[in-house]
């Protein structure tokens, strides 16, 4: 079975345009990476976030909330 790519495209306008930020899953535990971009989309307060395709293995919590105020 084929797993599209997922897009989260958080913007703000008043924020300049930033790199997206491009993940690939890896072997174990992909909570840490997932995280550490979603507290950089919130930093950036906004961004555009592309998960390759797989499977992610997330054994954490993750939060969407206040990625783009």
């Amino acid at each position: 079975m084929k797993t599209a790519c997922a897009f989260f495209c958080l913007v703000s306008l008043l924020t300049p345009a930033q790199d997206p930020i491009v993940l690939s899953p890896l072997a174990g535990d992909n909570a840490p990476a997932l995280r550490g971009a979603l507290d950089t989309l919130r930093r950036q307060k906004g961004g555009v976030l592309i998960l390759n395709p797989g499977t992610y293995l997330i054994g954490a919590q993750l939060s969407l909330d206040n990625l783009a105020e």
